[in-house]
């Protein structure tokens, strides 16, 4: 055994032409420049730590003869170098009989300069038992294997590479030149398995980069790679992983084919070109991928072997099983999975430019995510039979630009996934979209499409040939379902049938060849617009039908409308029919708004309207369609009137008081003026199936009064006042709001057996409206602006007693008038006819007066009051179409108790100041009225 033996503080540099031996050791922080030479036996050698073995001409280690069981093993900080051009690898194993395991935790170079020169380490014979190579460890991920102008590593049957650390060739970037017109250089890649070599492992933990592939697979050969999650494959101008025949991937990391870009690329004789070709795997043969992390394909340029354009794809195979596992990623910068058995879409394989590989069937499974950024995201080129399943976490997109990929060249747009011919079979769980608006082609052949969950985004095609389409449980299907090319439909129980009905037509599934509908499929009819009644509609046409219609079921989607299924031969009819039970549940307003309803198919009310499913749903709608009919806007008028009402009486009540005598302030010959301020919230209960309300009003009235003797006074006033009303319960947000301009006279008279009070005013009325029609599916704000005007009178006796009470008995008319108005809004507005109404009441009461002795005067009073008039009626019609309706206002509480309570001061001769407060009760509703008065 030769020995190299490490000094103290001495670097020795020992030479030698060449060593035959069977152990070397090779110190640390020596340095070694004689090649060594494994010729027979069982060999070691060993680079101790940062210990170098550095050979400028031919190779650094060698074993090519003899049958050598050989172990090397490089220590962190060593290194193995060769720097010649040709036959100067830094490591050969060129023996098939020899056995070998190589463990480097150093570096192992080629750093020669030449054009074609030399792999770091060459191990590609047909071995019959094999080696290892282990590149790093589990703990070490600073070994390196590096050539600067050939592959890194390339490798035969029967080796077993793991790598931890780093494999990378450095030299230019190169292809293949596809005229033949320049000289053909080596194609450099980080691992290369020699051709037809067979089992062949790669299992990479660490880096692996070319500068054309990241490992390549050549004529004929076969390989196991296994990329772990730290792993990362790159080819800098091809694929990640390429092969020429057959492969197994199995990646957990990150695989990557990349293009170095126009003018980046070394031909030969011409320094650059723009051929390039970066799928992330491409696999001439059959291939098994399964992937857990990520394989890309980010770029191409120029044209391939054959003169056609070159395309990144994340998958280029032959055909095989592939397997896309969830939260894994399948892209192409060009087309996500390519199965092309030839360029030019023949089964020869000379078409790939191989003489070994042949297509096959394609099998896909995909939980992840797989995409086309630009074309498709899966294309089957051939006749097989292939298979797709998408499952239900399985993302499938394909790009805006995808163009078919079985034509050559083509402009022709194409979907996102494209089977081909054969009779295939597409299964979709997942989410599948066309960018372009084209979802699923399934190309010639008799094919199966099975939608048993998901979501398609974009057109289906069945294309050529006698295709079937599989419906599950809760899927889907109607007329207008972007589905076509397909002869035969089979439904799971829970399949859905969807058709539209519209006025007297129906939308209709039609297929030339057999339909079988399983029991339990669900039809479920969709209201367009409106529907006739009685109406009968083919809603599924075959040429053979096979269904069982009494275990079919039919979706109710509407209260208004009952439906009900029968066969006619082929056929498959569904009858509707007006719902008597909601019909006759509504009351006679919501009958005649349903009675006038248009039939426009386009009308967003109708469809809403008819989709409604229970009849509370239906008896709401109609509620917020109809005119406001709960008599808001009248007590709305009501209030507001009634503030100068309320001023009048306070005025006359105070005169005619047993406790007073005349007027009460001011010169008699001027007469006396005064200003009343009032104040009036009133609520409204739900009544008799009627919605609520509140009113908020405030007004001021003006007035002037002259003594026309010692027991008449007569005045004028004129006032404003500003009230709104606001919905409750299902009219929430309805509201009305009323400016009023009052003018009125009012005359009192104060005998000794009684009095007198009367009054009229006059009222004009400015609204402004909004009604909410807010319901499933639909909701709008109409908007109204009107006048209108109102005119009152109010008269009540009294008959003074001793002790200051009084009973009281009157009466109260109000007339209303507004004028015809059409809302501003959408399908749901309404053009209102002008209006008008009466109301005639009857007032009962008792007053009791009592005045101290400081001229203050205290005041309460007690009236019942009875309404006698009928409700009012109101005419309308849809400004979108049908005809006019009219409705009847809800009945409101007919009777009311008033409380009034007052206080008032005489300040000077001249001057009082009142304040006073009004309680109005009603079933149901409740109203308060402050005000506040002075004379002068």
């Amino acid at each position: 055994m030769i020995r190299y033996s490490r000094y103290a503080l001495l670097s020795l540099t020992l030479s030698a032409t060449l060593l035959h031996a069977t152990d070397f050791t090779i110190a640390s922080n020596t340095t070694s420049t004689s090649a060594i030479s494994i010729l027979t036996g069982t060999s070691t050698v060993t680079l101790q730590e940062d210990a170098t073995l550095l050979v400028s001409s031919g190779r650094a280690i060698d074993s090519s003869a003899g049958t050598p069981n050989i172990t090397i093993s490089i220590a962190e900080g060593a290194v193995i170098e060769a720097s010649g051009g040709s036959s100067s690898e830094a490591i050969r194993f060129d023996r098939a009989a020899t056995t070998f395991i190589l463990n480097n935790e150093g570096s192992i170079i080629q750093s020669g300069t030449a054009l074609d020169g030399s792999r770091a380490i060459k191990a590609d014979k047909n071995f019959s038992v094999g080696g290892t190579i282990n590149n790093g460890s589990a703990i070490g991920s600073s070994a390196l294997i590096s050539a600067s102008n050939n592959d890194a590593i390339r490798i035969g049957s029967n080796v077993t590479l793991n790598n931890y650390g780093t494999i990378i060739s450095t030299g230019i970037v190169n292809t293949k030149d596809a005229d033949g017109s320049h000289d053909d250089i080596s194609a450099y890649d980080g691992v290369a398995v020699e051709d037809d070599r067979t089992n062949a492992v790669i299992n990479n933990w660490g880096t692996i980069s070319g500068p054309r592939h990241g490992i390549d697979l050549g004529d004929g050969s076969s390989a196991t790679i296994t990329n772990y999650a730290t792993g990362v494959i790159t080819g800098n101008n091809g694929s990640g992983v390429g092969s020429d025949s057959t492969a197994t991937v199995i990646n957990y990391g990150t695989i990557t084919g990349s293009y170095a870009g126009a003018w980046n690329v070394y031909t030969g004789n011409d320094p650059t070109s723009l051929n390039g070709d970066g799928d992330g795997v491409d696999i001439d043969g059959i291939a098994t991928i399964t992937n857990y992390g990520t394989i890309q394909g980010l770029g191409a340029g120029g044209v391939d072997s054959s003169g056609y354009a070159n395309g990144a794809e994340g998958i280029a195979a032959g055909g095989g099983t592939i397997t896309n596992y969830a939260g894994a990623m399948i892209y192409g910068q060009s087309v996500g999975i390519l199965i092309d058995d030839g360029a030019n879409g023949t089964v020869m394989s000379s078409g790939r430019g191989t003489s070994t590989a042949v297509g096959g069937a394609a099998i896909i499974t995909n939980s992840g995510t797989i995409q086309g950024a630009t074309k498709a995201a899966i294309g089957l080129v051939g006749d097989y039979d292939d298979v797709i399943v998408n499952n239900a976490t399985g993302v499938i997109i394909g790009g805006s630009s995808a163009v078919l990929v079985d034509a050559l060249s083509s402009t022709t747009a194409g979907a996102a996934i494209q089977m081909g011919a054969g009779d295939d079979t597409l299964t979709n769980y997942g989410a599948i979209t066309g960018q372009n608006g084209l979802a699923i082609d399934l190309g010639s052949g008799d094919d199966t499409l099975s939608l048993l969950g998901g979501t398609i985004s974009g057109t289906i095609v069945g294309g050529l040939g006698d295709d079937t389409v599989v419906l599950g449980s809760a899927q889907t299907l109607s007329a207008r379902t972007s589905l076509s090319g397909f002869e035969n439909l089979t439904t799971q129980s829970g399949a859905i049938l969807e058709t539209r009905l519209s006025g007297t037509s129906a939308e209709t599934l039609s297929f030339s060849g057999t339909v079988t509908l399983a029991d339990g499929t669900i039809i479920k009819p969709v209201i367009v617009g409106s529907v006739s009644n009685g109406l009968n509609s083919t809603i599924l046409t075959a040429g053979t039908l096979n269904a069982n219609v009494s275990q079919l079921s039919i979706l109710d989607t509407s209260a208004l409308v009952n439906f009900s299924l029968s066969q006619t031969g082929n056929d498959l009819i569904v009858t509707s029919t007006y719902d008597t039970t909601t019909l006759n549940a509504m009351s006679s307003n919501n009958q005649a708004l349903f009675n006038a309803l248009g039939s426009d198919d386009s009308s967003s009310l109708l469809n809403s309207l008819y989709a409604l499913s229970s009849n509370e749903e239906v008896k709401n709608a109609m509620k917020q369609l109809s005119p406001t009919t709960n008599n808001s806007v009248a007590q709305t008028v009501n209030v507001a009137q009634n503030t100068l009402f309320g001023a009048f009486s306070h005025r006359m009540n105070n005169v005619s008081s047993p406790t007073q005598s005349g007027l009460s302030a001011g010169d008699e010959a001027e007469g006396t003026y005064w200003m009343e301020i009032l104040g009036n919230t009133a609520k409204q209960k739900s009544y008799k199936g009627s919605d609520g309300y509140r009113v908020d009003a405030v007004g001021v009235a003006l007035g002037h009064e002259l003594e026309l003797s010692s027991t008449e006074i007569f005045g004028l006033s004129g006032g404003y006042t500003g009230a709104k009303s606001y919905g409750r319960d299902e009219s929430q947000g309805d509201n009305t709001s009323i400016n009023s301009l009052h003018v009125g006279a009012y005359y009192g008279k104060t005998d000794q057996d009684y009095t007198l009070n009367s009054s009229v005013i006059g009222t004009f009325n400015h609204y402004n409206g909004k009604r909410a029609v807010s319901f499933s599916g639909f909701d709008e704000t109409e908007e109204s602006s009107y006048n209108g005007y109102a005119l009152g009178a109010l008269v009540e006796a009294g008959i003074p007693l001793k002790g200051g009470f009084k009973p009281l008995i009157g009466a109260q008319y109000s007339y209303n008038w507004t004028q015809s108005y059409t809302e501003k809004g959408g399908s749901g507005a309404l053009h209102v006819n002008a209006n008008d109404a009466s109301s005639i009441k009857s007032i009962v009461g008792a007053e009791y007066a009592y005045r101290d002795g400081n001229d203050a005067t205290y005041l309460v009073g007690l009236r019942y009051l009875h309404e006698f008039a009928d409700e009012a009626t109101t005419t309308a019609g849809f400004i979108s179409g049908g005809s006019t309706f009219s409705v009847t206002n809800a009945e409101a509480p007919r009777d009311a108790v008033q409380l009034d309570l007052s206080y008032e001061c005489i300040r000077d001769k001249e001057n009082t100041v009142r304040v006073g407060y009004t309680l109005e009760a009603k079933e149901d509703y409740l109203a308060h009225q402050l005000s506040l008065r002075m004379t002068f």
